[in-house]
């Protein structure tokens, strides 16, 4: 599973724009825990935006999953395919 790169990202950002699919890294928690995500999940995603991550000090694609209420950034996800 290839991790999301940001020097990837830093230096071909509209690629981050066309990818549908990709692998959830990490266990993610929902308001209702009927909707949490396994790590390892296959998810289709949509591109939202570029928004800075407050927590990383950088900015980074935000994606929304397909089928859940959830936007994500894209340290989050791996595995990306268009």
């Amino acid at each position: 599973m290839r991790a999301y790169s940001q020097q990837d990202f830093e230096a071909n950002p509209k690629k981050y724009e066309l990818f549908k699919t990709a692998i959830v890294r990490s266990h993610l928690f929902t308001n209702n825990a009927e909707q949490d995500i396994e790590a390892g999940t296959v998810v289709a995603i949509e591109y939202r935006c570029t928004a800075r991550n407050q927590l990383l000090r950088r900015s980074e694609p935000v994606y929304t999953l397909k089928g859940y209420d959830v936007d994500i950034y894209a340290n989050n996800l791996a595995s990306f395919v268009l």
